[in-house]
């Protein structure tokens, strides 16, 4: 054999096999094109030169991780449907007079040229597209562009080691699997299904219980601290019912559909749920993985966008006025020295500027960690651990405060307190909202009136913990015990000066920095810190947070649409050469061209849709928990929230079917060639 021989005999497998190999290199050229435009934005020097371009780096870093294990499962997925179609080819080949180790030659070669190809192609694509990232990344994080193309060597490298091993580690695998298995199996193994499996009750409702208790918490979580916490618990809980559900369950409802006569005993249905049932097994994972890929998509998406679009909102929560004043002292009496020649520094500084003091906020608060259960506000470090899922971040405020900011003129006895919490707590979890004291010996206050809001400061929008604003005439009373059992160090007495300006952004960021001087400068005794914020400046920060956070969510979301994408096709394809030969014996029977449309659609609409039926229940019930982790960005906005999740849902589903639509035509057109 000439040393062209085995080269030559592969790249015509390659192109006489293009129905199975085109995707196949497309999904490796994508997988490639999208490692390098990561691993590229990951080490840019022009994006660590913006203004929190460090955190995206970050976050694109651990991207990259993400994205080859993805690769390494998804490549391997792919490519067991194409060993699985060529066993034939190569038991001709091995009964022919090929050895094993001929075949190996030959499935090293594809390898090569496969590599060559997808490594060529997908490297100089994702260049031209890395830019193109860069661009993108830059005007979501509100940074400066640069127009010049550049080759990141250190990322071109990196995917080459990458991919390097991924094929090596994929033609190994093909070998192995030649190697394993006697040239009458690998002739037979395109005709040779799974068996029928049977009905599995057991796994069916224990699918049913991890998905229902994941479901439960994600309805019945309250705090956003323990939302984080927990949200990886139910995501796991809700992969591993789901592929149980669509394994054992799938299996079940094929079952059931057979017993169903009337139902059963249709040309169409006959042949789509006896087609089904045969390799259900294995299609049920397929599906399950469909799902999953779909949720994660719709997830990401819409909490993604959700914050991108309400960025802004989220910065007013954070920062409420355009230069925010937070002092924290040693006591009450120090603030109430201070406090006076504080705002005359203030008025004064903002004259000289020439410009307007609007929109006041005024007020000071006690604050402190403590834990709310049955009635009382424990703050002993034991005991809030105790009762974790109950800790707020208690503010102490006096009614006249209350009276001015809200514009009342609210009377309260001294044992009486107004009550208000944030991020959605409320009177749940046994919280006793008609009276509470601190601690054993502390006071004890009949609460009035539980209110709905009230105004935003930088301190408690700073904490994923909820706050509970507590109302009263005194607030040092509330305090005093927290300072005896501990010490001052337990409790924070600070006073929130808030104020809008008039002149562009420039003077307010200048105004910022001059404030921030004086007080650090002028005021020192007394005085713990002085914090000095303007939203001009924080604003880029949050832009370049979320600008990150959707930037990739994209980027991730268009691998699992790929992935889901490639999966349903390739579904189709190699079931459609695997139906062909039955549908062929049918239409000798008397199955015309309409009866066998009609079976495939009935077979698509049972089954295809399901995943995306199933991926939005598990978004409804997903809702609740995640727009509990959206509070700990600042975003409060839940009206918009589920907006933004029914946009997403109708926009995937128009595509699903797109993708439906194409794939059934292919699967259609194997069966009736």
């Amino acid at each position: 054999m000439g040393i062209g021989f085995y080269p030559h005999l592969a790249w015509d497998s390659i192109r006489k096999n293009k129905r199975l190999y085109l995707p196949y290199i497309l999904t490796c050229t994508g997988m490639v094109m999208m490692f390098y435009i990561i691993a590229f934005l990951a080490g840019d020097p022009l994006l660590k030169t913006v203004r929190g371009g460090a955190f995206v780096a970050e976050m694109l870093g651990m991207g990259t991780y993400v994205i080859i294990i993805f690769a390494v499962l998804f490549l391997f997925y792919t490519n067991s449907f194409l060993m699985k179609r060529r066993k034939k080819e190569f038991g001709l080949y091995n009964v022919l007079g090929m050895g094993k180790g001929n075949l190996a030659r030959i499935l090293f070669w594809e390898s090569v040229q496969i590599a060559f190809i997808s490594l060529g192609i997908g490297l100089v694509f994702g260049m031209v597209f890395a830019k193109l990232g860069e661009l993108a990344m830059i005007y979501a994080i509100k940074g400066e562009n640069n127009y010049n193309i550049t080759v990141n060597t250190e990322a071109l490298f990196m995917t080459l080691k990458v991919f390097g091993v991924i094929y090596v580690l994929l033609f190994i695998n093909m070998v192995r699997q030649v190697r394993m298995s006697k040239p009458v199996d690998l002739l037979r193994s395109e005709n040779r299904g799974e068996k029928p499996p049977k009905a599995n009750w057991f796994i069916a409702l224990c699918g049913a219980a991890i998905l229902a208790g994941a479901y439960y918490i994600a309805v019945t979580i309250e705090d956003p601290m323990g939302a984080i916490t927990m949200f990886f618990v139910a995501v796991l809980m809700v992969i591993i019912a789901t592929y149980l559900l669509f394994i054992a369950g799938s299996v079940t409802m094929c079952r059931l559909l057979q017993k169903n006569k009337r139902y059963y005993y249709k040309t169409n249905h006959f042949v789509s749920v006896s087609s089904m049932l045969y390799r259900m097994k294995r299609n049920g994972a397929g599906l399950a993985s469909i799902c999953v890929l779909c949720t994660m998509v719709l997830v990401m998406l819409s909490a993604t966008v959700c914050l991108y679009a309400g960025e802004e909102g989220v910065v007013r929560n954070r920062y409420p006025r355009d230069i925010n004043l937070t002092t924290t002292f040693d006591s009450y009496s120090d603030m109430e020295n201070y406090m006076g020649d504080m705002k005359k520094s203030v008025k004064s500084c903002v004259d000289d500027a020439g410009a307007e003091l609007k929109n006041v906020t005024d007020y000071s608060a006690a604050i402190f960690t403590g834990a709310l259960y049955n009635g009382r506000i424990e703050y002993n470090k034991e005991l809030v651990n105790y009762y974790g899922m109950n800790v707020y971040m208690i503010f102490a405020i006096s009614t006249d405060d209350y009276n001015s900011l809200m514009n009342e003129s609210i009377e309260l006895a001294d044992d009486e307190a107004l009550v208000c919490f944030t991020k959605g707590m409320g009177s749940s979890k046994g919280n006793s909202l008609d009276e509470f004291s601190v601690g054993t010996d502390g006071p004890h206050y009949r609460v009035k009136n539980v209110i709905g809001k009230f105004v935003a400061n930088g301190t408690e929008a700073l904490n994923v913990i909820p706050a509970m604003y507590i109302f009263v005439n005194n607030p040092e009373e509330i305090v005093m015990p927290v300072i005896d059992a501990i010490d001052s160090s337990a409790v924070r007495i600070e006073w929130f000066y808030n104020f809008d300006m008039t002149g562009d952004d420039a003077k307010k960021v200048v105004m910022t920095g001059e404030l921030a001087g004086l007080f650090n400068k002028e005021y020192k005794a007394g005085i713990v810190s002085v914090n000095v914020e303007s939203r001009a400046a924080e604003r880029s920060d949050f832009y370049t947070m979320f600008g990150a956070l959707l930037f990739l969510a994209i980027f991730l979301g268009i691998i699992f649409v790929l992935a889901t994408v490639l999966i349903i096709y390739y579904k189709q394809v190699t079931e459609g050469y695997e139906d062909c030969g039955r549908f062929e014996i049918m239409k000798k029977l008397g199955m015309t061209k309409k009866d066998i449309k009609s079976s495939i659609n009935s077979q698509m609409l049972t089954v295809f849709f399901l995943p995306i039926i199933v991926a939005c229940v598990h978004l409804a019930f997903a809702f609740p928990i995640v727009n509990k982790m959206l509070m700990c960005f600042g975003f409060n906005d839940t009206g918009f929230f589920a907006l933004v999740n029914v946009i997403c849902v109708l926009a995937f589903t128009v595509f699903y079917v797109i993708v439906y639509r194409i794939t059934s035509k292919s699967y259609y057109n194997i069966v009736n060639e």
